[in-house]
């Protein structure tokens, strides 16, 4: 049994480190963070490396061989945060201080920025490899990945990890970096796919200046009208996506997947309601909120900008609008396919008085992991046996790691995601929190499963 006194130590130590990566300001802070980790792995006998750019914070490289001939397990983590300030709302004195408190359903937590994303999380593995290789129980060689920039969108890490790809060769990778869903704590969830997707603007231009709206006003078209009307056009009644060709990559949700996601719901609603402040959900045809955010691809306005809000009113007819839209699809979608049939959607949807600019950022592909492989049978196996239970739960994740894309494409390996937060754990929130009894499951599956 692994000393959870030593691992909150240490990550005491690791959540001090204010490794803001959003702002440059921290920049000194995420070095130091780098090195602190550094320390710690050379200090332990592993092989290290920092990966350098001018553009990104260090990427943390340590390597420990326990047996040439037993498997190598890479374990992929960032060490940057989400900002936070002392008066953001938190119920301590300082966010990056880590400090235990009884939370409301009388639950212990360990509170502090970093304190699951992804630092929490990342450590629980560090530590448990560190403790196994001091008793010489390490059964697996060792490979670490962790980086600086997740927060930011690393714009360099596809490059690195091409460039580092036989540094990094390996058999399975496990990435811990996710919140497990609304279920019991004593009921083992695996993520076993990612949305994969891509950020876009589009702009809208109607006339050459803004126009006085008594002059003009009705008689000329306005970029704000016509944005809201192109994109009111986007989902049709059944919540589906109305653009001609959009599902057809798509692969219909199998029984199996729906009654698996049935199971994470099933008396959970008010729950996920209350989690997201939000008092209803808006259904696509009979899916559940899991198969509907994880088998299902989604266009989501994720804001708009136009005319003029300033102090006082600006009676113009606006002639510019812009909107920056979010996609997530689903494997096998194809992120460059689905991008090209909503520019097709714009065209056939924009009246020929409204001129428009779309541009959308870097797409990336969704992940499915294979639950019948003989590693992802090990670990449910293992998480099992931990949580004394007879059921793993598969969980379809809505959101996206392009880092797991990357290491199926340019490292050929499948990605076992293990979240070990719980879903109120207020991740990128304010009082960031690890739930104790997870943590020491978390501690205890880490433990037995590289020991």
């Amino acid at each position: 049994m692994l000393n959870i006194t030593d691992y909150t130590n240490l990550l005491t130590e690791f959540v001090a480190l204010k490794s803001i990566s959003t702002d440059s300001a921290f920049r000194n802070d995420c070095h130091s963070c780098a090195n602190w980790l550094l320390n710690l792995f050379s200090k332990n006998g592993f092989e290290t490396k920092l990966i350098e750019s001018d553009k990104t914070n260090p990427v943390v490289y340590a390597s420990y061989v326990a047996d040439v001939n037993a498997k190598t397990i890479l374990i992929y983590g960032h060490y940057d945060v989400q900002p936070a300030g002392v008066h953001d709302g938190w119920s301590t004195d300082d966010p990056f201080k880590l400090e235990e408190k009884t939370f409301a359903d009388n639950s212990l937590r360990l509170v502090a920025r970093g304190s699951i994303d992804n630092k929490g999380q990342v450590l629980v593995h560090v530590f448990s490899v560190i403790e196994l290789i001091k008793q010489k129980k390490l059964k697996y060689n060792v490979k670490f990945l962790i980086e600086g920039n997740e927060e930011t969108g690393n714009v360099e890490i596809f490059k690195q990890v091409k460039e580092s790809a036989d540094l990094l060769k390996c058999d399975l990778v496990i990435v811990s970096d996710g919140e497990r869903p609304a279920v019991s704590n004593d009921l083992p969830v695996l993520e076993v796919s990612l949305r994969g997707g891509a950020n876009s603007t589009l702009k809208l231009k109607t006339s050459r200046t803004n126009l006085h709206s008594g002059i003009y006003g009705k008689a000329v078209p306005t970029a704000i009208e016509e944005m809201y009307l192109l994109l009111s056009k986007l989902y049709k009644d059944d919540q589906t996506i109305n653009i001609e060709g959009y599902y057809n990559e798509l692969p219909v949700p199998t029984e199996a997947q729906l009654q698996n996601n049935k199971l994470l719901e099933e008396g959970k609603q008010k729950e996920i309601l209350d989690a997201a402040g939000v008092k209803s959900f808006k259904k696509e045809s009979a899916y559940d909120f899991y198969t509907q955010t994880g088998l299902r691809p989604s266009i989501i306005v994720t804001g708009i900008k136009g005319g003029y809000i300033g102090e006082g009113y600006a009676n113009i007819v606006p002639c510019e609008c812009e909107a920056r839209i979010n996609f997530r699809v689903v494997a096998p979608q194809n992120p460059k396919k689905c991008l090209e049939l909503f520019e097709k959607f714009i065209k056939e949807n924009l009246p020929n008085y409204v001129d428009f600019e779309f541009r959308p950022n870097d797409p990336y592909r969704g992940y499915f992991s294979d639950p019948e492989s003989e590693d992802f049978k090990t670990v449910e196996q293992t998480l099992k046996e931990i949580f004394n239970s007879n059921k793993v739960v598969h969980r379809f994740v809505g959101g996206g790691i392009p880092i797991v894309t990357c290491f199926k494409e340019i490292l050929g390996k499948d990605t076992i995601m293990l979240p070990l937060a719980s879903h109120d754990c207020n991740m990128h929130g304010v009082d960031e929190n690890f739930d104790l009894e997870l943590l020491k499951q978390a501690l205890n599956f880490s433990e037995k499963f590289f020991g």
